[in-house]
């Protein structure tokens, strides 16, 4: 788990990138650029991040990147940030000690999608029909998310299946990253990795503790636990594989003799005094976010949230803040006593899919706009004392981290006009 791309925070930007009337800007687009009071800054002397173990993050492109603890995970995707999972298999990379069933294990000579040759060839290794798999040991007894990354080897269909039951099972084809037949209490989905890889994805609703197996099958409409016909030397390459008792996949978590847990990215704005950060006007204000959910999960996603550091006063926005229904992208003000302004949008957050939301505030001015939508208004309200920016997460609903990325955020020290706010809502 050595040796990965390092994750680097660019910095040196000299160019004017940031709206007239901004005193502070974060792109975490690479390069990665930062201003306060239009002065260019490094995003290390803006932001601070608190997260205890080392992490994962994506490119574009669909490859890894490795950031030691602490490092803000930036990619050209923007700013990963996550709650905390564990990734319960022992060995995600080194497979060639699972299980298995009329299969040769060997290691690949391939480059993963981390960037090092890596993972495990899984083959046939004989010409009967029979089932031909790798397993690995779950303990879960609840609904877990089985993930790892796949690709083709003279063969160009494989299952995932719990071993408990013929309903816990989906068929990927690893030639085109198509989904194939799928067990009616799992759902799945498929990523690309590049150069030929695939991150296959299972969501399972167990009731009993057993083997997940990926297995060589010969059509992507096969029936769970299907034989296969599959020729000696054919079958595919496995890396990365990850068991989560969660309802979506997280990013990547390596391990290698022990079930590892990663940490929630604690990231926040350093303070000035008693304010959030530099140039923070009390009063009044316009904060423009450009951010992403991976998954949408169902409960409150923030992008950002301004607090006190209590769990009473907030001035937020994201993905189903406050509750709402449907995804719905929401502002939120609220002070001990009351909301103050709670703005719902009816157009909903779609997983992997960029939202823009711009909102300003002032006492009695309450307004946001979402992807260039007509702004909506809550003219009651106070505008609440807050100490504190975190990014991605909501200190209030205790899950309500981002699970996703943000690409950028831009603050305005005065309330800007409604057709402002839907045009940076449209276009950062």
């Amino acid at each position: 788990m050595i040796g990965f791309e390092t994750g680097i925070m660019q910095s040196g930007y000299t160019g004017r990138w940031w709206p007239d009337g901004a005193t502070l800007a974060l792109n975490f687009t690479r390069p990665a650029r930062a201003m306060t009071n239009n002065v260019p800054a490094s995003l290390a002397s803006i932001m601070t991040t608190n997260r205890s173990s080392s992490a994962v993050a994506k490119n574009l492109d669909g490859s890894l990147v490795a950031f030691l603890a602490n490092e803000p995970r930036v990619t050209d995707r923007g700013l990963l940030i996550e709650e905390s999972r564990t990734n319960e298999l022992t060995e995600s990379e080194s497979l060639t000690g699972e299980a298995n069933s009329n299969t040769t294990l060997a290691a690949s000579t391939l480059t993963a999608p981390h960037g090092l040759v890596a993972g495990t060839s899984v083959v046939s290794d004989t010409t009967s029909t029979l089932v031909k798999s790798i397993r690995f040991d779950t303990l879960s007894t609840t609904t877990i998310t089985f993930s790892g990354y796949f690709k083709a080897n003279g063969n160009d269909f494989m299952q995932i299946a719990h071993e408990s039951s013929g309903n816990f099972y989906a068929n990927f084809d690893l030639s085109d990253g198509t989904i194939g037949n799928v067990g009616v209490t799992t759902t799945a989905s498929i990523e690309n990795a590049g150069d030929g890889w695939w991150r296959c994805i299972t969501t399972m609703m167990l009731t009993s503790a057993s083997s997940v197996r990926a297995a060589i099958i010969d059509s992507k409409t096969a029936a769970a636990f299907a034989t296969s016909t599959a020729a000696v030397g054919n079958g595919f390459y496995a890396f990365g594989v990850q068991s989560e008792e969660a309802d979506t996949a997280s990013s990547y978590i390596p391990t290698s003799g022990s079930s590892v847990t990663r940490v929630a990215d604690d990231i926040r704005l350093v303070q000035s005094g008693s304010l959030p950060f530099a140039g923070f006007n009390s009063a009044e204000g316009t904060i423009v976010v450009e951010a992403q959910v991976q998954n949408l999960d169902g409960v409150q996603q923030a992008a950002y949230s301004f607090d006190d550091n209590t769990a009473n006063i907030w001035l937020s926005a994201g993905v189903k803040l406050g509750g709402g229904t449907n995804d719905e992208i929401a502002f939120y003000a609220h002070s001990p006593s009351s909301d103050e302004a709670w703005i719902r949008h009816a157009s909903a957050a779609v997983s992997n899919t960029n939202y823009r939301l711009a909102s300003a505030w002032k006492e009695n001015d309450f307004v946001s706009s979402v992807n260039g939508n007509t702004a909506l208004i809550d003219t009651n309200g106070i505008v609440p004392a807050v100490t504190n920016l975190r990014l991605g997460n909501h200190l209030k609903s205790g899950v309500g981290y981002l699970n996703g990325y943000l690409q950028s955020l831009t603050y305005f020290p005065y309330r800007i006009s409604n057709a402002e706010l839907q045009m940076f809502s449209a276009s950062i």
